[in-house]
């Protein structure tokens, strides 16, 4: 199992954000997590990686505790995520964004001193692969923050590439995206999981794009897991009918 949530809860102020949430990743699969607005979904993320300590609850990853993990420390153990508004540097280059995510261990005194990263062929051939995966190159020496939406979500998809994510959580990478592009990113997803056998836990509202690419769905409502199942389960649920998806035609 490549992650487990065990009675996950967290309250703001004395509203219960998520209230003993629990429930697996299995390695190598892809995992939806759905839910209405409000229904707790970013804010598990935020746990998850530790943007937020719950105040009940633990999360195990490859059977190891990382509860007492740092935000930062969670790349070095396989653990990327995007974000729902896109994080990248804006005036930089694709390539740059992807660069500086990269880790490097060639450190020396003289690159501390004056910032420079150094890189070595096997990884600058990580960050070339990267780009060629998420058919960046025409846009390789373009500022991120000029390009379109879908081009800037496929960069930062593509920072958590170079970094060998045994995890990767997406955070609704389909928002904002037109329907080709949508269909263009559950392709690469797909291939994503297929490829590199990466586990990924994706949180998104595109019902066909959750449907069509996910062998497990967790439903989360007002805090709660609601349902757990595949698809097919999943969309004939009576709980998650009247809570998210309001009918079966349109599930």
């Amino acid at each position: 199992m490549t992650l487990a949530l065990e009675n996950i809860s967290i309250d703001f102020g004395g509203i219960k954000a998520l209230s003993h949430v629990s429930f697996q990743i299995p390695d190598g699969r892809i995992t939806g997590l759905i839910g209405p607005n409000g229904a707790g979904k970013t804010t598990l993320f935020n746990i998850i990686t530790r943007f937020y300590q719950q105040n009940q609850g633990s999360i195990r990853f490859y059977e190891k505790n990382i509860n007492s993990l740092k935000t930062h420390q969670l790349t070095s153990i396989g653990i990327c995520r995007t974000f729902q508004n896109v994080q990248l540097f804006n005036s930089l280059s694709v390539y740059d964004n992807i660069r500086i995510c990269c880790p490097t261990n060639r450190r020396t005194y003289f690159n501390e001193i004056f910032s420079i990263r150094s890189f070595t062929p096997p990884q600058k051939q990580l960050i070339e692969d990267a780009i060629d995966f998420l058919d960046l190159g025409k846009y390789k020496y373009e500022i991120a923050g000029e390009l379109p939406l879908g081009i800037q979500k496929r960069v930062e998809i593509a920072r958590s590439l170079v970094l060998k994510p045994k995890l990767l959580l997406l955070d609704e990478p389909a928002a904002g995206l037109n329907s080709k592009e949508t269909q263009e990113l559950t392709h690469k997803i797909t291939e994503i999981n297929q490829r590199f056998r990466t586990a990924i836990l994706l949180v998104e509202h595109d019902m066909k794009m959750v449907m069509g690419v996910c062998e497990k769905i967790v439903v989360l409502n007002f805090g709660q897991v609601i349902a757990e199942g595949t698809s097919e389960e999943i969309r004939n649920d009576d709980r998650v009918i009247k809570a998210y998806l309001g009918s079966d035609d349109h599930a």
